[in-house]
């Protein structure tokens, strides 16, 4: 988008979408909600691995104040483990997935009976989701007090704190104290509802994760591209779903971190304009003052101890790797062994090598301080990328994988190819958007997919199809009073000029 301080177009490629920068609800909607139906689609049956037989509405609200009578009975432990959750929500990029292992580990550690972990002991129940509950409070301060989101959903609050143009930070907390007390007060009556909602609406909720992938997908997909064309009336923000869906899938499938890239996203123009001040009130080497001296000193450590970590680990995995017998049976029943080759990774990182070198020679090509900010993030970058690159290569290329079968063993060109098919019936869907409107764009595309892939009777998928479409046409155009695309097709007939 446009640079703050001299207005230069960075990175728009002349497109007039881009002079704003990339839009918020797009990125987010395309790196969680579309890269997991892709991630959906290409494992197919249904979001539930396991078919269990339905209970009744009684039968599950008994279960329920069981367990909560458990939590009250344990109560000790809920205090700890959400004083955990609270703790490493307040820092940021830990997020609730590594609060709620610390807090397993601290359950397990300090319980009477901690043989019994992972055979359906209550407590390792309890002290995760303690934990769990507990972070979005603590990411909440960390955010409200230092402008620093601690996970992914208080990034998304700091992005709207942004557009409403207050900025977090100490004054917030002193000049906009009502706001940040209706944030407080908002967390704890969500989660009040929440627990009510849950309690009586688990039983019906929980056989939705029953339906298969090709009749779920293609109806969440439509809702995914109706919501981001809603917030800028915009075809373009569809086209950034489906990119920043592709993206997500692969950082999903290579274990890269989603939220810590929507983090950086959000704090990218704040660390900009920050920086721009104190270069210009310190000069070049404000680095080198106390307290930006000993950030930079923590997270210097924070990375070399995750490298060191990372090269330690590869180093006992060859050890053990090198020590064992290959030709002795496997023991455990189903285990088979797994040849992977990293090649797909490596040529993932290759390319985005290759990605961030040409970047960074446009923004050599920029003035002194549109340049700035780029090159800064893009040289560190690269030698992280240089070093995942040697990392992937020097991996060791053959593992064991406890539990899987062949016949769940699914090869990772397969699995790649299904996604692309995927992507493909996104971009159909795009155009249909295009061509034929909005709702006559989704109800085809639904009424297809769910007739091809599911197996269904065409008034089987034209039911879903039409359903959904009349939901989403009466909640748009009457519950929100927003109009929906209407076509290439519908201008050409209504008269407008199409090119």
């Amino acid at each position: 988008g446009l640079e703050n301080v001299t207005n230069q177009e960075r990175f728009t490629f002349g497109l007039l979408s881009l002079r704003d920068g990339l839009p918020m609800v797009p990125v987010i909607l395309g790196l969680f909600a579309a890269a997991e139906m892709t991630d959906l689609w290409v494992k197919g049956g249904s979001i539930s691995s396991e078919h269990s037989r339905y209970r009744s509405a009684k039968e599950t609200q008994k279960q329920i104040f069981q367990g909560v009578a458990s939590a009250f009975r344990h109560w000790w432990l809920v205090l700890r483990c959400s004083t955990i959750g609270t703790v490493m929500g307040i820092i940021p990029g830990l997020g609730s997935t590594a609060a709620a292992f610390v807090a397993y580990g601290h359950a397990k550690q300090t319980s009477k009976s901690s043989e019994t972990f992972g055979t359906g002991n209550i407590e390792g129940v309890i002290g995760p989701e303690a934990a769990n509950d507990a972070v979005e409070g603590g990411a909440l301060a960390s955010t409200i007090a230092f402008g620093i989101p601690g996970s992914s959903s208080m990034a998304i609050v700091l992005a709207g704190l942004f557009v409403l143009g207050l900025n977090a930070g100490p004054e917030m907390v002193t000049q906009n104290t009502d706001l940040v007390f209706v944030m407080i007060f908002t967390v704890l009556i969500g989660n009040l509802f929440g627990t009510l909602a849950g309690i009586f609406l688990v039983n019906p909720l929980s056989r939705m994760t029953a339906l298969p992938s090709s009749l779920l997908v293609p109806v969440l997909l439509s809702v995914i591209f109706t919501g981001a064309y809603a917030v800028n009336r915009s075809t373009f923000d569809i086209g950034l779903v489906i990119l920043f869906g592709s993206l997500g899938f692969l950082m999903k499938r290579l274990d890269y971190s989603r939220a810590a890239l929507l983090i950086g996203f959000v704090l990218g123009a704040v660390i900009e304009k920050n920086m721009f001040l104190a270069v210009q009130l310190d000069g070049a080497l404000f680095f080198l003052q106390p307290v930006p001296l000993v950030l930079l000193g923590i997270t210097l450590a924070f990375l070399a101890h995750s490298l060191w970590t990372t090269n330690r680990d590869r180093h006992s995995a060859d050890r053990t790797r090198d020590g064992r017998d290959d030709r002795k049976p496997q023991a455990a029943s189903g285990t088979v062994r797994v040849e992977t080759s990293h090649s797909f990774e490596f040529h993932i990182i290759l390319a985005a090598g290759i990605i961030f070198i040409a970047v960074l020679l446009v923004a050599l090509s920029y003035e002194p301080i549109p340049a700035r900010m780029p090159v800064l993030v893009l040289i560190p970058l690269l030698i992280l990328t240089g070093v995942q690159f040697n990392r992937i290569r020097s991996a060791p290329r053959v593992r064991l994988s406890a539990g899987v079968t062949p016949e769940t063993l699914s090869s990772e060109e397969d699995q790649l190819t299904k996604a692309a098919g995927f992507v493909g019936w996104t971009m159909l869907l795009l155009g249909l958007v295009i061509i034929a409107g909005h709702y006559a764009g989704i109800a085809l595309f639904m009424f297809v997919l769910i007739k091809k892939e599911s197996k269904k009777n065409s008034a089987f998928a034209f039911a879903v199809a039409a359903g959904v479409t009349f939901t989403l046409f009466i909640l748009f155009e009457y519950g929100f009073d927003i109009e929906l695309y209407r076509g290439l097709i519908y201008r050409a007939l209504a008269g407008y000029k199409i090119f």
